[in-house]
């Protein structure tokens, strides 16, 4: 694949992903490289707090600045990847273009790659891009077939025999996940994270989701090609937050005998689960408001923007990513989304009571936050408690949702992981 030529402009679609874009770049060549946006002056990881005038003033400025400049933006942008390519004389990405991706969502893509390279040090091939086609279904229900866009991060350390499949959870993908997934590929995990229907490069619409036994065939797809690559690996599906339920319900499933992949390699007999922030129950508040949404017309299909994420983190630098990646990614929210998987969920704890979990049964580790305001963490011990001996629940103490992003709860993540491959290992873990 020849490197692409920094003369030639590329659309990157709206000027406020483009003004995103910059700032992460900026972020890599000028900054303090931790992923955190607008805080250069500041020591890593500390976030400028901004009044809401200011916030929304950033937001507005875009769109009233000339075309001249963000022609100027995106050319800055190409410069950037190619000057990353020209260093490494080889492309950021191998794969080409799906024919579902945009043009310019996949611009957007070399671009998150090219500052992922440059960030953490690493070239082209520690990490690489597949796509899985994901057919079959569960439990008697066929879903309708999907591409799902799939990186590979190689392990960096000598490979301990584990793939790790990272499923990301509602409104989010991949890169939001590059930070755990590094930390796992230092300790000498080899890891594969795919983008979900909602959001990224994946087939789907932006904030829809089909139903959760959807969710749970894409990841098992997923997984099982991954395994198919190390034959004799042990292989743990790691899910946050609706992801994690997907995870759950996938597990749950291939154990049962009632998963059905067509044109995939096998399942491997015995997966493990690391699961962060598991949708298993909406919060009390949350619950409340939606079930008043879903009665208005047309309101459950609506989408709108993830503009806010002060409900749903406490951790400023989790909220400080999250932000600019849903504004590169186009992130988007419908209020279906949070009920879709609810008859799958309701099935898989009937499943759960009527055929419960052998002795031996692979490990399932939960990790979340007291005071998660989005996913309720009562309903998470509660289906722990449920599951018996397999499950193991670590409570933060913290207002949290998204982990994957902050620095001081991420890392409860790698612990957890080595906990459950020592538990299939026949290791005794305290």
């Amino acid at each position: 694949m020849a490197i692409e030529s920094s003369r030639t402009a590329v659309r990157y679609g709206s000027r406020a992903r483009i003004t995103a874009l910059c700032r992460r770049v900026t972020d890599v060549t000028a900054g303090n490289r931790d992923g955190v946006v607008g805080n250069e002056c500041l020591p890593a990881n500390h976030v400028m707090q901004r009044g809401k005038l200011a916030t929304v003033l950033d937001r507005l400025t875009p769109l009233f600045e000339g075309r001249a400049r963000f022609e100027r933006l995106e050319a800055s942008l190409d410069g950037f990847v190619a000057g990353v390519e020209q260093r490494w004389q080889r492309p950021v990405t191998n794969l080409v273009r799906p024919e579902h991706v945009s043009p310019a969502d996949w611009a957007t893509f070399r671009v998150n790659k090219a500052v992922t390279l440059e960030r953490f040090g690493l070239e082209p091939s520690d990490i690489s891009e597949h796509l899985v086609v994901a057919r079959g279904g569960m439990d008697g229900v066929s879903i309708t077939p999907r591409v799902l866009f799939a990186q590979r991060f190689r392990p960096l350390a000598p490979w301990n025999g584990v793939v790790v499949v990272i499923a990301p959870g509602y409104g989010q993908t991949t890169r939001n996940f590059v930070e755990q997934a590094l930390l796992a590929a230092r300790a000498g995990y080899e890891v594969v994270a795919f983008d979900q229907q909602w959001l990224g490069l994946s087939q789907g619409q932006i904030g829809a989701v089909d139903r959760g036994f959807g969710v749970a065939r894409d990841i098992a797809a997923v997984a099982a090609e991954a395994s198919a690559r190390r034959p004799g690996a042990l292989t743990i599906v790691a899910g946050t937050s609706m992801g994690a339920l997907g995870a759950l319900i996938a597990l749950r499933m291939q154990e049962l005998g009632r998963l059905a992949l067509e044109n995939a390699p096998p399942m491997p007999s015995r997966l493990g689960a690391v699961l962060q922030s598991t949708f298993l129950g909406l919060s009390p508040r949350l619950a409340c408001i939606t079930r008043v949404a879903d009665r208005l017309p047309f309101v459950p299909r609506i989408a709108v923007p993830r503009l806010r994420v002060g409900g749903v983190t406490d951790d400023p630098v989790a909220g400080n990513k999250l932000l600019a990646t849903a504004a590169i990614e186009g992130a988007m929210s419908r209020g279906q989304a949070f009920h879709a998987a609810d008859d799958d969920r309701e099935r898989l704890a009937l499943l759960d009571a009527t055929e419960p979990s052998a002795a031996d049964a692979s490990p399932i580790h939960m990790i979340h936050s007291a005071r998660d305001a989005l996913a309720d963490h009562a309903a998470t011990a509660q289906w722990c408690r449920a599951l018996g001996p397999r499950a193991r629940l670590v409570t933060l103490d913290s207002g949290n949702h998204f982990l994957a992003e902050s620095p001081s709860e991420q890392r409860p993540f790698i612990a957890e992981l080595d906990a459950a491959v020592a538990r299939m290992r026949g290791q005794t873990v305290r």
